[in-house]
C-alpha cells in the first residue's frame, strides 16, 4: 500500500466512529440494529397502522398514482417484516395478564 492510501485509511477509520453510528452490530453475523424513537405506544401503533396500509395499497392498487420520485415498487415483504419487529408483543402479554385483574367483579367499585 502507498503511504497516501494508508493515511486515507487511517483518516477514514478515525472518523468512522463519529459518522457510522446509526447501525449497531449484533452478535449475529451481518446483522445490525437501528434505533427507532416513538413518543408513545399510540405513536408506535399508528406507525404500524400506516405501514400496513401502505402494504394493502400496494397489493390492491400497485404503483398506480405513485409519486414520480419513487423509482422502485415498495418491497412489501420487507415492510411486513419490519412491522413484525415493531409489534409490542411483550406489552400485549402484560395486558393479557392485567386485564382480568381490572375486569374482575371484586375489583369493581361498590355502588351505594
Amino acid at each position: 500500500m502507498k503511504k497516501a492510501d494508508i493515511d486515507r485509511f487511517k483518516f477514514l477509520k478515525k472518523n468512522s466512529v463519529t459518522y457510522f453510528n446509526t447501525l449497531k452490530a449484533t452478535d449475529r453475523k451481518r446483522t445490525y440494529i437501528a434505533k427507532l424513537e416513538f413518543s408513545s405506544y399510540i405513536d408506535l401503533i399508528e406507525t404500524i397502522d400506516v405501514l400496513l396500509k401502505v402494504c394493502i395499497e400496494e397489493m390492491v392498487y400497485g404503483a398506480e398514482g405513485a409519486s414520480s420520485r419513487i423509482k422502485q415498487d415498495p418491497n412489501i415483504q420487507y415492510i411486513l417484516e419490519l412491522v413484525i419487529q415493531l409489534l409490542p408483543k411483550y406489552e400485549a402479554e402484560l395486558l393479557d395478564e392485567i386485564r382480568p385483574l381490572l375486569t374482575a367483579k371484586e375489583n369493581q367499585p361498590k355502588e351505594e
